[in-house]
Protein backbone atom coordinates (compact mmCIF):
# COMPACT_ATOMS: atom_id res chain seq x y z
CA UNK A 1 0.00 0.00 0.00
CA UNK A 2 1.21 3.56 -0.88
CA UNK A 3 0.48 6.66 -2.17
CA UNK A 4 1.28 5.66 -5.44
CA UNK A 5 4.50 4.21 -5.52
CA UNK A 6 3.19 1.83 -8.33
CA UNK A 7 3.60 4.52 -10.60
CA UNK A 8 6.98 5.11 -9.91
CA UNK A 9 5.71 8.13 -7.16
CA UNK A 10 7.35 8.23 -3.76
CA UNK A 11 4.70 7.58 -1.28
CA UNK A 12 3.33 11.60 0.54
CA UNK A 13 4.50 12.57 3.95
CA UNK A 14 1.72 14.92 4.82
CA UNK A 15 -0.08 13.91 7.92
CA UNK A 16 -3.78 13.50 6.30
CA UNK A 17 -2.92 11.51 3.25
CA UNK A 18 -0.64 8.79 5.32
CA UNK A 19 -3.43 8.54 7.66
CA UNK A 20 -6.10 8.01 4.58
CA UNK A 21 -4.23 5.31 2.99
CA UNK A 22 -3.80 3.88 6.77
CA UNK A 23 -7.56 3.61 6.99
CA UNK A 24 -7.81 2.22 3.20
CA UNK A 25 -5.10 -0.50 3.85
CA UNK A 26 -7.36 -1.79 6.80
CA UNK A 27 -10.19 -2.32 4.15
CA UNK A 28 -8.41 -2.63 0.65
CA UNK A 29 -5.03 -4.55 2.11
CA UNK A 30 -4.33 -5.85 -1.84
CA UNK A 31 -5.08 -2.10 -3.48
CA UNK A 32 -2.72 0.50 -4.35
CA UNK A 33 -3.84 4.21 -4.37
CA UNK A 34 -2.97 7.43 -5.42
CA UNK A 35 -3.94 10.61 -2.90
CA UNK A 36 -2.95 14.33 -3.59
CA UNK A 37 -4.74 17.95 -2.36
CA UNK A 38 -6.99 19.31 -4.73
CA UNK A 39 -5.67 22.62 -6.14
CA UNK A 40 -9.39 23.42 -6.36
CA UNK A 41 -12.40 21.40 -5.35
CA UNK A 42 -15.91 22.64 -5.15
CA UNK A 43 -15.93 20.99 -1.56
CA UNK A 44 -13.54 23.86 -0.40
CA UNK A 45 -10.22 24.40 0.70
CA UNK A 46 -8.05 21.53 2.24
CA UNK A 47 -9.95 18.94 -0.17
CA UNK A 48 -7.75 15.04 -0.41
CA UNK A 49 -8.41 13.68 -3.79
CA UNK A 50 -8.20 9.51 -3.99
CA UNK A 51 -7.30 7.48 -6.99
CA UNK A 52 -7.47 3.68 -6.45
CA UNK A 53 -4.55 1.99 -8.94
CA UNK A 54 -5.67 -1.42 -8.81
CA UNK A 55 -7.68 -3.06 -10.95
CA UNK A 56 -9.16 -5.36 -7.52
CA UNK A 57 -11.84 -2.24 -6.08
CA UNK A 58 -13.75 0.06 -8.31
CA UNK A 59 -13.94 3.54 -7.52
CA UNK A 60 -17.41 3.56 -6.99
CA UNK A 61 -16.92 1.05 -3.83
CA UNK A 62 -14.39 2.52 -2.32
CA UNK A 63 -16.28 6.17 -2.14
CA UNK A 64 -19.09 4.34 -0.83
CA UNK A 65 -17.03 2.59 2.37
CA UNK A 66 -15.55 6.43 2.79
CA UNK A 67 -18.60 7.67 2.96
CA UNK A 68 -19.86 5.69 6.11
CA UNK A 69 -16.67 6.16 7.52
CA UNK A 70 -16.34 8.72 10.83
CA UNK A 71 -14.85 12.01 10.15
CA UNK A 72 -16.06 11.79 6.61
CA UNK A 73 -18.14 14.99 5.42
CA UNK A 74 -18.39 14.28 1.32
CA UNK A 75 -17.15 12.11 -0.93
CA UNK A 76 -17.69 13.54 -4.68
CA UNK A 77 -16.35 10.67 -7.67
CA UNK A 78 -15.50 12.02 -10.51
CA UNK A 79 -14.20 10.54 -13.68
CA UNK A 80 -11.53 8.00 -12.21
CA UNK A 81 -10.90 9.62 -8.83
CA UNK A 82 -12.57 11.77 -6.07
CA UNK A 83 -12.47 14.64 -3.94
CA UNK A 84 -13.30 13.72 -0.13
CA UNK A 85 -14.01 16.65 2.33
CA UNK A 86 -13.18 15.36 6.03
CA UNK A 87 -14.58 17.04 9.31
CA UNK A 88 -12.52 20.32 10.79
CA UNK A 89 -11.51 18.48 14.08
CA UNK A 90 -10.36 15.38 11.93
CA UNK A 91 -8.61 17.42 9.85
CA UNK A 92 -6.74 19.06 13.02
CA UNK A 93 -6.50 16.12 14.83
CA UNK A 94 -4.71 14.15 11.95
CA UNK A 95 -2.08 17.43 11.19
CA UNK A 96 -1.64 17.74 15.45
CA UNK A 97 -0.96 13.46 15.60
CA UNK A 98 1.47 13.86 12.66
CA UNK A 99 2.65 16.86 11.31
CA UNK A 100 6.19 16.52 13.11
CA UNK A 101 6.59 13.57 11.58
CA UNK A 102 5.74 14.98 8.02
CA UNK A 103 7.94 17.58 8.59
CA UNK A 104 11.16 15.71 9.97
CA UNK A 105 13.79 14.10 7.52
CA UNK A 106 12.47 10.90 6.38
CA UNK A 107 13.88 7.71 7.89
CA UNK A 108 17.07 5.73 6.46
CA UNK A 109 20.65 6.70 5.46
CA UNK A 110 20.30 8.99 2.36
CA UNK A 111 23.62 8.53 -0.06
CA UNK A 112 26.07 11.83 0.63
CA UNK A 113 26.50 14.31 -1.85
CA UNK A 114 28.85 16.84 -2.66
CA UNK A 115 27.55 19.97 -3.75
CA UNK A 116 30.21 22.69 -6.31
CA UNK A 117 28.93 26.08 -5.93
CA UNK A 118 30.51 29.05 -7.90
CA UNK A 119 32.66 31.46 -5.45
CA UNK A 120 31.29 34.22 -3.62
CA UNK A 121 32.72 37.05 -4.43
CA UNK A 122 31.16 40.73 -4.87
CA UNK A 123 30.35 42.68 -6.62
CA UNK A 124 29.52 40.05 -9.40
CA UNK A 125 26.97 39.79 -12.06
CA UNK A 126 23.58 38.74 -11.17
CA UNK A 127 23.62 35.61 -13.72
CA UNK A 128 26.47 34.26 -11.16
CA UNK A 129 24.45 35.68 -8.14
CA UNK A 130 21.74 33.31 -9.00
CA UNK A 131 23.75 30.52 -9.45
CA UNK A 132 25.33 31.11 -6.26
CA UNK A 133 22.01 30.97 -4.75
CA UNK A 134 20.48 28.05 -6.36
CA UNK A 135 23.11 26.06 -5.44
CA UNK A 136 23.02 27.23 -1.81
CA UNK A 137 19.05 26.20 -1.98
CA UNK A 138 19.68 22.92 -3.01
CA UNK A 139 22.15 22.00 -0.44
CA UNK A 140 19.28 23.17 1.79
CA UNK A 141 17.39 20.79 0.15
CA UNK A 142 19.24 18.37 0.72
CA UNK A 143 20.55 18.92 4.15
CA UNK A 144 16.24 18.98 4.96
CA UNK A 145 16.05 15.46 2.97
CA UNK A 146 18.53 13.81 5.55
CA UNK A 147 21.56 13.77 3.05
CA UNK A 148 25.08 14.54 4.74
CA UNK A 149 26.07 17.38 2.38
CA UNK A 150 29.88 18.39 1.07
CA UNK A 151 30.18 22.00 0.13
CA UNK A 152 33.05 22.78 -2.37
CA UNK A 153 33.87 25.64 -4.63
CA UNK A 154 33.01 25.21 -8.48
CA UNK A 155 36.05 24.92 -10.87
CA UNK A 156 33.75 27.25 -13.04
CA UNK A 157 30.54 29.52 -13.04
CA UNK A 158 28.38 26.37 -12.71
CA UNK A 159 26.72 24.41 -10.04
CA UNK A 160 27.58 20.98 -9.87
CA UNK A 161 26.03 17.89 -7.75
CA UNK A 162 27.35 14.55 -7.66
CA UNK A 163 27.25 11.37 -5.01
CA UNK A 164 31.08 10.80 -4.42
CA UNK A 165 30.33 6.69 -3.60
CA UNK A 166 28.81 6.37 -7.07
CA UNK A 167 30.24 5.83 -10.31
CA UNK A 168 28.14 8.43 -12.19
CA UNK A 169 29.70 11.53 -12.82
CA UNK A 170 28.61 14.72 -11.63
CA UNK A 171 25.41 16.54 -12.58
CA UNK A 172 25.06 20.20 -13.42
CA UNK A 173 22.63 22.30 -12.22
CA UNK A 174 21.53 24.51 -15.02
CA UNK A 175 20.32 27.99 -14.33
CA UNK A 176 19.20 30.19 -16.76
CA UNK A 177 20.73 34.27 -16.50
CA UNK A 178 18.87 37.63 -15.27
CA UNK A 179 17.29 40.29 -17.15
CA UNK A 180 17.55 43.15 -15.92
CA UNK A 181 14.83 45.81 -17.65
CA UNK A 182 15.60 49.19 -18.92
CA UNK A 183 13.82 51.35 -15.94
CA UNK A 184 14.92 53.17 -13.08
CA UNK A 185 17.24 50.54 -11.29
CA UNK A 186 19.19 50.10 -14.11
CA UNK A 187 19.71 54.31 -15.18
CA UNK A 188 21.03 54.57 -11.55
CA UNK A 189 23.63 52.40 -12.21
CA UNK A 190 25.13 53.36 -15.70
CA UNK A 191 23.14 50.81 -17.19
CA UNK A 192 24.74 47.52 -15.51
CA UNK A 193 23.36 46.28 -12.48
CA UNK A 194 25.82 44.02 -10.34
CA UNK A 195 24.79 42.46 -7.09
CA UNK A 196 26.46 44.96 -5.06
CA UNK A 197 24.24 47.33 -6.49
CA UNK A 198 21.19 45.27 -5.98
CA UNK A 199 22.33 44.74 -2.45
CA UNK A 200 23.21 49.12 -2.19
CA UNK A 201 19.45 49.37 -3.02
CA UNK A 202 17.81 47.56 -0.65
CA UNK A 203 19.67 48.87 2.53
CA UNK A 204 19.90 52.08 1.05
CA UNK A 205 15.96 52.74 0.75
CA UNK A 206 16.77 53.37 -3.33
CA UNK A 207 13.91 51.01 -4.28
CA UNK A 208 11.77 54.03 -3.61
CA UNK A 209 10.07 52.28 -0.97
CA UNK A 210 9.71 54.89 2.18
CA UNK A 211 10.74 52.88 5.64
CA UNK A 212 11.93 50.05 3.86
CA UNK A 213 15.86 50.08 4.92
CA UNK A 214 17.19 46.88 5.84
CA UNK A 215 20.33 45.59 7.01
CA UNK A 216 23.09 43.21 5.26
CA UNK A 217 21.63 40.43 6.09
CA UNK A 218 18.10 41.12 5.17
CA UNK A 219 19.64 42.43 1.51
CA UNK A 220 21.15 38.84 1.03
CA UNK A 221 17.75 36.95 2.11
CA UNK A 222 15.62 39.52 -0.04
CA UNK A 223 18.50 38.72 -3.25
CA UNK A 224 17.69 35.07 -3.03
CA UNK A 225 14.54 35.11 -2.63
CA UNK A 226 13.80 37.28 -5.88
CA UNK A 227 16.17 34.86 -7.45
CA UNK A 228 14.36 31.90 -6.39
CA UNK A 229 10.38 33.06 -7.84
CA UNK A 230 10.81 30.90 -11.04
CA UNK A 231 11.93 27.59 -11.93
CA UNK A 232 16.03 27.50 -12.36
CA UNK A 233 15.73 27.09 -16.09
CA UNK A 234 13.60 29.70 -16.89
CA UNK A 235 15.18 33.34 -17.31
CA UNK A 236 14.59 35.70 -14.37
CA UNK A 237 13.30 39.06 -15.33
CA UNK A 238 13.52 41.74 -13.06
CA UNK A 239 13.21 45.65 -12.40
CA UNK A 240 12.61 48.21 -9.75
CA UNK A 241 9.18 47.32 -9.42
CA UNK A 242 9.57 43.85 -9.25
CA UNK A 243 12.29 43.71 -6.30
CA UNK A 244 9.85 46.13 -4.52
CA UNK A 245 7.17 44.31 -4.85
CA UNK A 246 9.60 41.41 -3.07
CA UNK A 247 10.57 43.05 -0.58
CA UNK A 248 6.78 43.80 0.43
CA UNK A 249 6.24 39.98 0.09
CA UNK A 250 9.04 39.13 2.04
CA UNK A 251 8.27 41.47 5.18
CA UNK A 252 4.28 39.33 4.56
CA UNK A 253 5.90 36.38 5.24
CA UNK A 254 8.04 37.59 7.89
CA UNK A 255 5.08 39.62 9.98
CA UNK A 256 3.18 36.29 9.21
CA UNK A 257 6.13 34.40 11.11
CA UNK A 258 6.36 36.67 13.97
CA UNK A 259 2.40 36.19 14.09
CA UNK A 260 2.75 32.14 14.22
CA UNK A 261 5.37 32.26 16.57
CA UNK A 262 3.96 34.27 19.02
CA UNK A 263 0.60 32.03 18.50
CA UNK A 264 2.16 28.78 19.05
CA UNK A 265 4.00 29.84 22.54
CA UNK A 266 0.71 30.71 24.20
CA UNK A 267 -1.67 28.58 25.69
CA UNK A 268 -1.02 25.23 26.26
CA UNK A 269 -0.01 23.94 22.87
CA UNK A 270 -0.85 20.31 23.76
CA UNK A 271 -3.61 18.87 21.72
CA UNK A 272 -6.36 20.28 18.79
CA UNK A 273 -9.16 21.99 20.08
CA UNK A 274 -12.31 19.97 20.73
CA UNK A 275 -15.71 20.29 18.49
CA UNK A 276 -16.38 24.23 19.37
CA UNK A 277 -18.36 26.00 16.46
CA UNK A 278 -16.26 28.16 14.36
CA UNK A 279 -17.77 30.52 11.72
CA UNK A 280 -18.13 29.38 8.18
CA UNK A 281 -15.41 31.83 6.95
CA UNK A 282 -12.69 30.60 10.01
CA UNK A 283 -13.53 26.61 9.06
CA UNK A 284 -12.34 27.91 5.27
CA UNK A 285 -9.22 29.83 6.75
CA UNK A 286 -8.45 26.94 8.78
CA UNK A 287 -8.71 24.39 6.49
CA UNK A 288 -6.76 26.54 3.51
CA UNK A 289 -3.97 26.94 6.57
CA UNK A 290 -4.16 23.11 7.20
CA UNK A 291 -3.61 22.07 3.46
CA UNK A 292 -0.53 24.36 3.38
CA UNK A 293 1.52 22.45 6.21
CA UNK A 294 0.22 19.31 4.52
CA UNK A 295 1.48 19.69 1.12
CA UNK A 296 4.95 21.40 2.63
CA UNK A 297 6.60 18.30 3.14
CA UNK A 298 5.57 16.68 -0.19
CA UNK A 299 6.56 20.10 -1.96
CA UNK A 300 10.04 20.21 -0.17
CA UNK A 301 11.03 16.75 -1.37
CA UNK A 302 10.00 16.70 -5.03
CA UNK A 303 11.91 20.55 -5.14
CA UNK A 304 15.32 18.38 -3.60
CA UNK A 305 14.33 15.97 -6.46
CA UNK A 306 14.34 18.22 -9.20
CA UNK A 307 17.12 20.37 -7.45
CA UNK A 308 15.01 23.35 -7.60
CA UNK A 309 14.28 26.06 -4.78
CA UNK A 310 10.95 27.22 -7.17
CA UNK A 311 8.16 25.32 -5.66
CA UNK A 312 9.52 25.93 -2.58
CA UNK A 313 9.37 29.83 -2.68
CA UNK A 314 5.56 29.64 -3.89
CA UNK A 315 4.99 27.41 -0.81
CA UNK A 316 6.44 30.26 1.39
CA UNK A 317 4.19 32.89 -0.31
CA UNK A 318 1.39 30.70 0.14
CA UNK A 319 1.76 29.52 3.61
CA UNK A 320 2.89 33.12 4.97
CA UNK A 321 -0.89 34.46 3.06
CA UNK A 322 -2.76 31.44 5.12
CA UNK A 323 -1.38 32.18 8.37
CA UNK A 324 -1.79 35.89 8.15
CA UNK A 325 -5.68 35.19 7.03
CA UNK A 326 -6.44 32.47 9.36
CA UNK A 327 -9.24 33.34 12.01
CA UNK A 328 -10.82 31.33 14.96
CA UNK A 329 -7.68 28.86 15.66
CA UNK A 330 -7.08 29.49 19.32
CA UNK A 331 -3.45 30.26 20.76
CA UNK A 332 -1.26 27.40 21.25
CA UNK A 333 -3.26 25.02 18.50
CA UNK A 334 -0.73 22.60 16.69
CA UNK A 335 -1.64 24.00 14.02
CA UNK A 336 0.37 27.13 15.04
CA UNK A 337 3.56 25.39 15.60
CA UNK A 338 3.46 23.26 12.06
CA UNK A 339 2.76 26.17 10.31
CA UNK A 340 5.61 28.15 11.75
CA UNK A 341 8.02 25.31 11.15
CA UNK A 342 7.25 24.81 7.55
CA UNK A 343 7.75 28.02 6.99
CA UNK A 344 10.64 28.50 8.91
CA UNK A 345 11.78 25.05 6.84
CA UNK A 346 10.99 26.82 3.32
CA UNK A 347 12.69 30.17 4.14
CA UNK A 348 16.06 28.33 4.98
CA UNK A 349 15.83 27.30 1.59
CA UNK A 350 14.80 30.42 -0.35
CA UNK A 351 15.68 33.49 1.92
CA UNK A 352 18.49 32.03 4.73
CA UNK A 353 20.13 34.15 7.45
CA UNK A 354 16.59 35.70 9.25
CA UNK A 355 16.86 34.12 12.05
CA UNK A 356 14.22 34.32 15.27
CA UNK A 357 15.10 37.02 16.50
CA UNK A 358 14.68 39.12 13.69
CA UNK A 359 11.68 41.13 13.44
CA UNK A 360 9.69 42.03 10.29
CA UNK A 361 9.55 45.53 11.25
CA UNK A 362 11.81 48.27 9.83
Amino acid sequence: MGGGEGEGRPAPRGPLQRRVLQLLAERFPEADFLTGVADRSILGPCTLTIRPLSREVELDEVAAWLEEQPGVDVVAPKKSDMHVRLDLDVLRAWLAEGWQEALAPPEGAPQPVTVAVPVDAAPRSLDRCRKVVIGRSVVALLEQQGHEVEVTASDDEDVWLWNPEAEAGPLRVDVAEVDVKHDRMRARHGGIVTLQNLRDDVREDAIALEGRKRDDAYADALVSYLMTHVRRKRRLGTDNEKVGRKLEELDEILSARDLAQEKRGEGSGGEAGGAAEVSEQADTTIRALIAQVEMAADVTAGAARSHDPAPVNRLLRSLGEEIGAVEGLPAGDPLWAAAAEALENALRVVAPGLDHAQKSAA
